[in-house]
């Protein structure tokens, strides 16, 4: 069974793009181009800015999940079938490191869709294991997460970090450090680093990613989180009565460990001491807060 159905995304600009996609026949395309390739029970999961998300069932077996390039949005720089982007995104399933605590892309190519007006287009695709589970905002109002208490904020910020090490490792940058693009596994609750597509961009600084890393962790300590639009805007001072308003305990020794966390997350403004550290060095800080409070 195939589904076109379009999952909104609550932004009105992005989701009207999507339907005047399916409404030219691109969305029918793209189920037929995929079936094509093998790929079957496609059902459309997502739609985004830049792309559609698909889940599938791959010619192997496994289930997965498809990133194809929504049409609305081709003519944004990075979204643009060029031979240079082309290469970038080829070089990901090549490139990225096998790791736990990040996507892996199992195959990468572009594929021509015709509107039922006759319009073609070409768009990139990107297939993925499919990772059960919720972003960090989404999981963010789950109880059952919220029932880990100190020891889940820590593990969380453990693996959001050990997967940005194992890019700047490889000399790569994710792009986009923001919340949504964690997954937490269901169940098991592990970080999933998601949508990597402009870790190619070798050079990229680390100043923005601290800003968009130390967002996504007030997110997580506090449950507010700044859209990524506006991740340039000043943040304000954070409140430890914030942080313990929503992950509260009694136990002031716990309440001080959560402060412990909400200085590490300030602390990567470019400022301070902390924000100075290289990526191996601020997690090798963190997993020694984590240890003590272990």
């Amino acid at each position: 069974m195939t589904s076109c159905e379009l999952p909104l995304s609550g932004n009105p600009k992005i989701d009207e793009g999507h339907r005047d996609d399916e409404t030219r026949g691109f969305g029918t395309e793209m189920v037929s181009k995929l079936s094509q390739l093998g790929y079957r029970d496609l059902v459309h999961v997502h739609g985004g800015m830049d792309a559609r998300i698909y889940s599938a069932i791959a010619p192997d077996g496994r289930k997965v999940a498809i990133r194809i390039g929504a049409p609305f949005s081709r003519e944004r720089w990075r979204n643009k079938v060029t031979w240079k982007n082309y290469v970038r995104m080829k070089l990901l399933t090549v490139v990225l490191p096998r790791h736990f605590n990040i996507i892996q892309y199992l195959r990468s190519g572009s594929l021509k869709l015709v509107g039922t007006g006759g319009d073609q287009v070409s768009v990139f695709f990107l297939v993925m294991p499919f990772e059960e589970g919720k972003n960090l905002l989404q999981v963010l109002t789950d109880p059952a997460f919220k029932a880990g208490g100190l020891a889940r904020v820590y593990s969380t910020i453990l693996g959001m970090l050990r997967g940005w090490v194992a890019l700047h490792q490889r000399w790569l940058r994710h792009g986009d450090l923001t919340a949504p693009n964690f997954i937490i596994r269901k169940n098991t609750w592990e970080v999933v680093m998601v949508d990597l597509r402009f870790s190619t961009r070798f050079l990229r600084t680390k100043d923005r990613t601290r800003n968009e890393l130390r967002r996504t962790l007030r997110a997580l300590l506090t449950g507010t989180y700044l859209p990524r639009w506006q991740r340039e805007k000043e943040l304000s001072p954070l409140s430890y009565d914030d942080v313990l308003a929503f992950w509260p305990t009694e136990n002031e020794k716990v309440a001080a460990y959560f402060r412990q966390w909400a200085d590490f997350a300030e602390g990567l403004e470019d400022d301070d001491k902390l924000g100075k550290l290289t990526p191996p060095q601020l997690l090798a800080h963190a997993e020694k807060i984590a240890r003590e409070q272990a």
